[in-house]
């Protein structure tokens, strides 16, 4: 009986310490792809921004969004690869997509300000940026639950 409580308190413990170290690893990714999602956006936009009222120039531009674009490839494929390796459960598999679509629609931005970047009249890449800045915002705030 001693041995079956020891084994008994053992398995409560060592679940009450992985729920912990889960939320824990929980909260830390939370932390993170709030940061990414809202850093990732604000650097796009603010470069374009830039870029737009003439603080920066071409090769600069080209410089941030294109490490903005590989890094976006780079973590699209990282979630996915969470999502397949069942690393992800229940509501965390859709938020996976959601993640995905919302780094989608700043690829989106970042296309379209590579057109506009090529041919500054171009009033169809100035449009679709601005749609996509706007989606990619609103799932944004829909995901971070932003008011």
């Amino acid at each position: 009986m001693k041995k079956f409580i020891i084994v008994i308190i053992f398995l409560i413990q060592t679940t009450i310490y992985s729920y912990a170290d889960m939320n824990s690893m929980t909260d830390a990714l939370s932390t993170f792809i709030t940061s990414d999602l809202l850093s990732s956006y604000a650097t796009i936009n603010t470069v374009a921004d830039l870029y737009e009222y003439g603080h920066y120039d071409n090769d600069k531009t080209l410089n941030l969004i294109s490490v903005q674009d590989a890094l976006i490839d780079q973590k699209q494929q990282s979630i996915k690869k969470l999502i397949d390796s069942d690393d992800f459960v229940g509501e965390d598999v859709q938020f996976g997509y959601d993640l995905i679509q919302t780094y989608g629609f700043m690829k989106q931005e970042i296309k379209y300000f590579y057109d506009y970047m090529k041919n500054r009249n171009d009033q169809n890449a100035v449009k679709n940026f601005h749609y996509f800045r706007e989606k990619a915002w609103s799932n944004i705030q829909r995901l971070l639950d932003l008011k």
